[in-house]
């Protein structure tokens, strides 16, 4: 018994070094083999990862088939959306051209009618015109040339005067009127030597009514009815006593002296000289007034000069200089206030405005009036 237990044991030991059997000591001396299960479970760890690798794969490839699918449908989708816009807009360009051709058309045709109406209305003009002819020639047998002529002068008369108003007083009502009352009296004549003329005539008037209107005739007396009250105002009373010389002409030694104290007393009795806190005044004596209201008059025929004239910078110039006069020399109070506020808003007040000329209608009366003769001499 002894024996057995080493070569059990040996035998264990070469049974684990070579890795093929096992044995067990079980009770009663007896030994159990066992067989090793290691390598059939590596075995299965490796197939089993092959497997899920191939499967990934597998599942990669249905994806990236899928993807591709689905890239080819959105392809053929966004193709055939392309083609249905391209179709819309071409569809739509046709129709544009089809209304443009219809518009063209429609065009055309309008000119061609509007182009028959003028014909017709050139053609009813023309026979105005030689119906008009023989009537004025009718008229001229019936009443004579003599009545003619009176009307045809009366109506250039009336249309020198109305540039005489425009040019001297720039009153473009006075001048409507008068270019109207020439215009009446040549359509009483109804001559057509004299259809230019009106035609002038009523552009003429057109121009002067839309031209802006400054009543410069108003404005003027206006300024004449305030001027006439300044004659009413007061000079600045003086504050004190004409100085009296020290020493009169007679003490004065030598002709030099006795003329230059001639001077000064005589430069005494216009100009009084009153010494104040602040600055020196000089107040025009009684006598000296005289010249100072002919200025004043200077002044103001010198604002309503260039009034006349338009002239913008010595009209406000000439009134502004009349202001500042008043406000020096003349006493303070209601008039002389009244007075300095209508000088300054007639100063601010604009003068200056453009009025058209009635050159076409003077060339026109003088052609029409030359034509009319030569007609009426057989030329």
């Amino acid at each position: 018994m002894a024996d057995k237990n080493p070569k059990a044991s040996e035998s264990v030991t070469e049974e684990k070094s070579t890795g093929t059997s096992s044995t067990t000591d079980v009770p009663g001396g007896g030994v159990t083999g066992s067989k090793d299960n290691t390598p059939k479970t590596k075995e299965k760890t490796g197939s089993s990862k092959t497997g899920g690798k191939k499967a990934k794969g597998f599942l990669k490839f249905l994806l990236f088939l899928i993807f591709l699918a689905a890239l080819a449908a959105a392809g053929w989708f966004g193709y055939q959306y392309i083609q249905s816009e391209f179709q819309n807009r071409d569809d739509s360009l046709q129709q544009a051209s089809q209304q443009i051709a219809q518009l063209a058309q429609q065009v055309s045709v309008t000119r061609q009618n509007q182009q028959n109406i003028e014909q017709t209305l050139i053609s009813f003009i023309d026979d105005q015109q030689r119906q008009m002819q023989a009537l004025a020639e009718r008229i001229r047998a019936a009443e004579g040339v003599r009545d003619g002529d009176w009307i045809l002068a009366e109506a250039q008369y009336l249309l020198r005067l109305a540039d005489q108003r425009l040019l001297i007083s720039r009153d473009t009502e006075s001048a409507v009127q008068l270019l109207e009352a020439a215009d009446s009296l040549l359509r009483e004549l109804a001559y057509p030597e004299l259809v230019s003329v009106r035609q002038a005539l009523i552009s003429d008037i057109a121009a002067l009514r839309a031209s802006p209107s400054i009543d410069y005739q108003g404005r003027y007396f206006q300024i004449l009815s305030t001027a006439q009250s300044i004659d009413s105002l007061q000079l600045k009373s003086v504050a004190m006593e004409r100085p009296v010389s020290s020493a009169s002409a007679d003490t004065v030694s030598g002709i030099w002296g006795r003329a230059v104290q001639s001077l000064k007393d005589s430069l005494a009795q216009l100009i009084v000289v009153r010494k104040t806190n602040d600055s020196a005044q000089w107040l025009v004596d009684t006598e000296g007034e005289a010249a100072l209201r002919g200025q004043l008059d200077l002044l103001i025929l010198q604002s309503l000069s260039a009034l006349l004239s338009g002239d913008q910078e010595i009209y406000h110039s000439a009134l502004g200089s009349v202001v500042d006069i008043l406000q020096q020399n003349f006493e303070e109070g209601a008039q002389r206030e009244a007075v300095e506020t209508a000088l300054l808003e007639y100063s601010n007040q604009s003068i200056q405005a453009e009025v058209p000329d009635i050159a076409n209608s003077l060339r026109a009366m003088a052609y029409g009036a030359e034509l009319l003769r030569r007609s009426n001499l057989g030329e």
